[in-house]
């Protein structure tokens, strides 16, 4: 129950689902010929809030205290006994033969690069069927034969399946390097990074987070201008703040 109530409160909140309801709201008041100024200013109130949060500057005020929380070491006392890349990071709805990289796919490309670069430590892929119209499909399946087909060996994989959020991804994860030897590196989106660190020290699992895929831009003066680009990362930084709300009701945090 809660996973399905995460999953649709997380899409409502974000803003060009609340302008298209108050839109909505304004047509249907029009069509019933009711509230002539009330329907008006819901109309107003939409195209206000989409015009609001597809400003750049906006999202990047949003993003802000999420992606300043951690920031990437430059050095680690030691080397890394595993490292965990979290997944969000596919797009199944593109008609491809296999699904598409998204923005987030820095996550994995980083997990990758340090796995390269730390030869001795675990590759953790987790994401399991977070999807809730096709719960058949399992993103770290698909992210763990990526990593195979770029070099990393079966002995240092371990791709967790079962996780359908970021509080799972801890429990499930944290298990799987329990007995490793050295710090555990934990990759996700920046924005991502403070409530996934918050789950895993929950679980009592000590990580290091390096985060990827950062969405803040330059804040000059076009960056108040309206752009798709704007609403998308707003969008995620809303659905972090959410996320933050639910897991604290739920104890995740």
């Amino acid at each position: 129950m809660y996973f399905l109530l995460s999953k649709t409160v997380g899409v409502i909140v974000e803003p060009h689902w609340t302008a298209l309801i108050l839109v909505g709201l304004g047509l249907a008041l029009r069509l019933l010929k009711r509230a002539p100024r009330l329907r008006r200013g819901l109309v107003v109130a939409g195209v206000v809030w989409l015009w609001v949060f597809a400003t750049g500057g906006v999202a990047n005020l949003l993003l802000y205290p999420l992606e300043t929380r951690h920031e990437r070491p430059e050095k680690l006392a030691a080397p890394p006994g595993a490292i965990i890349v979290l997944t969000g990071m596919t797009d199944r709805l593109r008609r491809g033969p296999e699904p598409d990289l998204t923005e987030g796919a820095d996550r994995i490309v980083d997990g990758l690069r340090l796995a390269r670069r730390y030869p001795r430590a675990l590759l953790v892929i987790s994401g399991g069927p977070a999807e809730v119209l096709d719960p058949s499909y399992r993103e770290a399946d698909f992210l763990g034969q990526l990593a195979r087909d770029l070099g990393i060996e079966e002995r240092r994989l371990r791709v967790e399946r079962t996780s359908r959020n970021t509080y799972e991804n801890a429990v499930f994860s944290a298990r799987l390097v329990r007995e490793v030897q050295g710090p555990v590196l934990l990759v996700t989106s920046a924005y991502h990074m403070p409530r996934a660190v918050a789950c895993f020290e929950k679980v009592g699992q000590k990580v290091i987070p390096y985060p990827a895929d950062f969405l803040r831009t330059d804040s000059g003066p076009g960056a108040w201008l309206p752009r798709p680009s704007g609403l998308v990362r707003s969008s995620a930084a809303l659905h972090e703040y959410v996320g933050w709300l639910t897991y604290w009701i739920a104890g995740y945090v």
